[in-house]
């Protein structure tokens, strides 16, 4: 079940309200991937015991490279779906 929550409070305080220790955060590109790193670090540093897990998203809302169709291309790979 997902559940929008808006949130008044640090993200870490809000986890531990509902005795929770992970969070899980989306990712949809690389450049994702180093803010939501910096976040983690902080919420690591304010509490030891929350753990962030990060998941990569769905192909259909990613941003593909046209150097990887290249070379998926190159290579004869399934390039069905990735633009047009």
């Amino acid at each position: 079940m997902l559940k929008l929550i808006v949130q008044v409070v640090l993200l870490n305080q809000y986890v531990k309200s509902k005795n929770a220790t992970i969070i899980i955060r989306g990712l949809r590109a690389l450049s994702d991937f180093e803010y939501e790193f910096q976040r983690a670090l902080f919420a690591k540093y304010l509490d030891d015991d929350i753990e962030t897990v990060f998941i990569m998203t769905n192909n259909k809302y990613s941003f593909v490279s046209s150097t990887g169709i290249r070379e998926l291309a190159k290579f004869g790979g399934k390039l069905d779906g990735l633009f047009g």
